[in-house]
């Protein structure tokens, strides 16, 4: 059986958080490269990846993805002729809404 010199044992390597933050943006930046190729250039185990990933929701964005909001356009069959506003306000739990409500109103539906 052979022993282990804990002297020239590899001691794991703590980050802070801003080190982890800068780690996942660096990777998010670069394309071609694969997780494991990253870990194994960085000296990370691939767990402790996924798991900074996971708490740090630092996700990487895929092609044709947009962050933030999209365009909403109603088809012209939603749309009252007259008054170009929306026929249908809301939809809540399969119950369609053809006037505005307020807000309580609303909350109160989905309670």
């Amino acid at each position: 059986m052979e022993e282990t010199n804990p002297a020239t044992r590899k001691s794991p390597v703590r980050r802070t958080s801003k080190q982890i933050v800068k780690l996942l943006k660096d990777f998010a930046g670069r394309e071609g490269m694969t997780i494991v190729e990253f870990c194994k250039f960085n000296d990370i185990h691939k767990s402790n990846f996924y798991n900074w990933q996971k708490r740090y929701a630092i996700k990487q964005l895929k092609p044709g993805k947009s962050k933030g909001f999209v365009s909403l356009e109603l088809p012209p069959t939603l749309i009252h002729p007259a008054v170009n506003v929306p026929l249908l306000f809301a939809e809540v739990k399969g119950i369609r809404l053809y006037q505005a409500v307020s807000s309580e109103y609303l909350k109160a539906l989905l309670s």
